[in-house]
């Protein structure tokens, strides 16, 4: 089943109003690429996909419970496809960017990037009874990294009040979450 809400449509009518049609079509070419080898991933470790819901934040793929080796590679799959997209360079510069700039956002370690994802499988994997904790903390701490930047982008490079209005979004959308208990219950996103 594929669900599309609203906000989806809304902010890609955004999309399409501010961006030219070649740096909107790179978008959305680099993210359905990412998603692709997310699935490609998952069915090729032999998962079943029940569900796929696009959100504004991302896209979310529901699977069957996989082992701990099936889960990281399948998170890991989106942010090397977006990588792969720089081979593209030559031909499609725009798109190789984006690939870039998908694959190194992916990674940041907050949920329900896939960055987060894998930090919490591993902490999980490692040590089970501080994971949700030292999750909490990453986040708190990265909340207060894209805070401090987007307080400096406002101050020294005069880019007006839209960097800590986005800080602020952001991290009330994350902080918001809340953090899986069981490995089993990561979505590769």
């Amino acid at each position: 089943m594929i669900r599309i809400p609203f906000g989806v449509f809304f902010l890609g009518a955004l999309l399409v109003l501010i961006l030219p049609l070649d740096w909107f079509g790179a978008i959305v070419i680099g993210a359905v690429f990412h998603e692709l080898c997310h699935i490609l991933m998952v069915l090729a470790l032999g998962g079943s996909i029940s569900e796929i819901r696009f959100k504004t934040t991302g896209c979310e793929i529901k699977t069957n419970t996989m082992g701990e080796w099936a889960q990281f590679f399948s998170i890991l799959a989106g942010p090397l496809g977006s990588f792969s997209l720089l081979l593209l360079c030559r031909i499609a510069p725009k798109l190789a960017i984006c690939g870039l700039i998908q694959g190194l956002s992916n990674l940041i370690p907050v949920l329900p990037l896939d960055g987060g994802r894998l930090l919490f499988l591993l902490l999980y994997r490692f040590c089970p009874e501080k994971a949700e904790k030292v999750m909490n903390f990453v986040t708190m701490g990265i909340c207060l990294l894209f805070g401090l930047l987007a307080i400096y982008l406002t101050t020294a490079a005069s880019a007006g009040l839209w960097p800590v209005f986005l800080a602020v979004f952001w991290s009330v959308s994350v902080l918001s979450r809340k953090i899986p208990c069981k490995p089993s219950q990561i979505r590769v996103q």
